[in-house]
Order: C-alpha cells, then structure tokens, then sequence
C-alpha cells in the first residue's frame, strides 16, 4: 500500500510497525507469517518506531505482515484450500507448494 500526504506541506509521520525483521511464529506446526515491509519511495528506509518528517514529494510504501499458520498445511483440508485459491486468500502457486494441493 502506498501512503500519500494530503497537503503540499511536510508533514510529520510517526509509525508503529512492527514483524518487519521477525516474522510471527505459527503454531503447532504452522509456518512462519510473512514479513512486513516499510520505506519510502526516496528508498529511505526509516527505523519503524521512530518520528519523522515526510516532504510532500515523498511517499509511504508499506506491506503488512502476514500472521503465522496454524498447524502443518499439508493436513489443511483440500477443499478449504482450494476455496482459499478462489476467494484470493492463496495463489495456486502456494496451493500447490505449501498445501499440497
């Protein structure tokens, strides 16, 4: 996601992000979750916890992170991945790499 001021004046932008470096543990044989993401368009990459001042010129690039599994996903049932797959929630990639599916 990309985050914009609304204002051609600077502004100050103090985040809270966290599971940038560690992701979150699945749990009885889940996997891990994915890892965030937080920069600037300039490629500046800010301490995520920290306080800062935006230019106007400059954007937010953020990706959330993605929580940990639960239990081991080859035992997920077949027919719930699959419906995963059609709402959007799983590629056919990881359907077939991470489910078995």
């Amino acid at each position: 996601m990309i985050l914009q001021a609304r204002t051609r004046k600077p502004v100050v932008h103090s985040p809270m992000h966290d599971r940038l470096k560690f992701p979150a543990n699945g749990f009885a044989g889940g996997k891990h979750g994915g890892r965030g993401h937080f920069s600037l368009t300039d490629g500046m990459r800010p301490y995520p916890k920290t306080r800062y001042t935006l230019p106007p010129e400059h954007e937010v690039v953020l990706r959330l992170p993605g929580g940990g599994g639960f239990y081991p996903p080859f035992e997920h049932d077949p027919e719930l991945v699959r419906q995963g797959v059609l709402d959007g929630y799983v590629s056919r990639e990881a359907a077939r790499s991470d489910y078995g599916v």
